[in-house]
């Protein structure tokens, strides 16, 4: 069996072989926590089910869930016209909202989150015929093959009905980038992401994306052959290009305490995969911060919407 020493030793490999062929759904669920698709993608080491299966922890509660679920099909009946009313009364005959005048409160509420959306979202949408765009790419002695699935004329739309969140951000930016090295002629190679309450991005064409997407690739080889990767995005996009070394270390470590130890009202379970793998030690180091500043510092900074 595979142990953290074992692991964390630099110069024992890590086991097995890595296809040369990189499927684009791998490379992104790698980049939503490195360290939890090394242990339970590869090396088989499932430390929490339910936790893992989470796309989005904002679903940790099942009020949560249920207001998730809610504000999605809410969205799908907005844009189809679907009057407040008539959508209530769907609930309600669903028994999806909770009985009495709370419920009814509560659904009015998330309607209104829904129609603030509803009006964010309006201008991308007219005339937006989406079409899947094929992705095969060799980079860096890989090849990178899947589809993007919101592709249109305007480029790729991302939405979110919970809170845009710095997971978010980064599966945008690695879509942004293949989207401007694969955009056929006559899309425009623009990405907007939007959430339910303000964040989001906004991208224009990309000049050298084949360059900024190249250590993505080259990262997720070493992070499934070479050494773990402590750099879930809480932690990855703490860092700002700007700042000292001093101050981005700081920073980093207190994204990386707060994924181990997170605050009440996050509503986030602390991190199994972290903690099985690191214990008690601080592992982000000027090492973990080179790679760090080498993702993060083609982002254009004022548009990263951290929530």
């Amino acid at each position: 069996p595979v142990t953290q020493a074992a692991l964390l030793n630099a110069a024992t490999p890590l086991p097995g072989e890595l296809e040369t062929v990189v499927d684009l759904a791998e490379l992104l669920r790698f980049w939503r926590h490195p360290v939890r698709d090394l242990l339970r993608h590869r090396l088989g080491i499932a430390l929490d089910l339910a936790q893992a299966a989470l796309v989005d922890e904002e679903a940790l509660a099942l009020d949560a869930l249920a207001s998730w679920q809610i504000r999605t099909q809410m969205l799908v009946w907005m844009r189809l016209g679907m009057s407040r009313e008539a959508m209530l009364a769907q609930l309600r005959a669903a028994d999806q909202l909770l009985p009495g005048p709370w419920g009814e409160l509560a659904g009015h509420e998330v309607a209104c989150e829904v129609a603030a959306l509803q009006s964010r979202l309006a201008p991308h949408l007219p005339n937006r015929h989406e079409r899947p765009l094929a992705v095969d790419l060799q980079l860096d002695g890989m090849r990178l093959m899947g589809q993007l699935n919101e592709g249109a004329a305007t480029g790729l739309l991302h939405i979110q009905v919970g809170d845009w969140k710095v997971g978010h951000t980064v599966e945008a930016w690695l879509n942004h980038l293949i989207l401007n090295v694969v955009a056929p002629l006559g899309l425009t190679p623009r990405t907007v992401g939007i959430g339910r309450k303000g964040g989001g991005v906004d991208w224009p064409p990309l000049s050298e994306a084949a360059t900024h997407l190249i250590p993505w690739l080259r990262h997720y080889r070493e992070g499934l052959t070479q050494a773990p990767i402590p750099l879930p995005p809480e932690v990855l996009l703490a860092l700002k290009p700007e700042q000292d070394a001093a101050t981005q270390q700081a920073a980093m470590e207190d994204a990386y305490l707060d994924c181990m130890v997170p605050a009440s009202q996050s509503h986030r379970a602390a991190d199994v995969y972290l903690s099985w793998l690191y214990g008690d030690t601080q592992p982000i180091n000027a090492h973990w911060r080179g790679v760090a500043a080498d993702l993060v510092t083609p982002i254009p900074f004022p548009k990263r919407g951290q929530s």
